[in-house]
């Protein structure tokens, strides 16, 4: 229910280059996550290391450089992103620690 009034909000208010930027960090930050758990379990799961750990610098790169780009075009778009992935994280650790207290 959060997730889908979020959105609502964010798409009515926010230009479509602010939506697209946010969702593209969004997804290589996640992405770079996921394939550097991939290099950290690699034993566990019977993987190579190195192919997730490429996955994950690449995708920290191309973060990165996303980023630089969009700033250089709409400092806003990049503030806007960022905010969401910060106020993402601030919500994941109230949860957690919500969590933590009720157990």
């Amino acid at each position: 229910m959060i997730t889908a009034i979020a959105t609502i909000i964010l798409v009515n208010t926010l230009k479509l280059e602010s939506i697209s930027t946010a969702g593209s960090v969004g997804f290589l930050l996640i992405f770079a996550v996921v394939n550097y758990t991939g290099f950290k379990l690699a034993k566990e799961i019977g993987g190579k290391k190195s192919i997730p750990i490429f996955g994950a610098v690449f995708c920290f790169i191309a973060m990165i450089a996303l980023l630089v780009q969009q700033y250089s075009e709409s400092k806003s778009d990049v503030f806007i992103a960022l905010g969401i992935i910060v106020f993402c994280f601030a919500m994941e650790y109230l949860y957690k620690k919500l969590e933590h207290k009720k157990n």
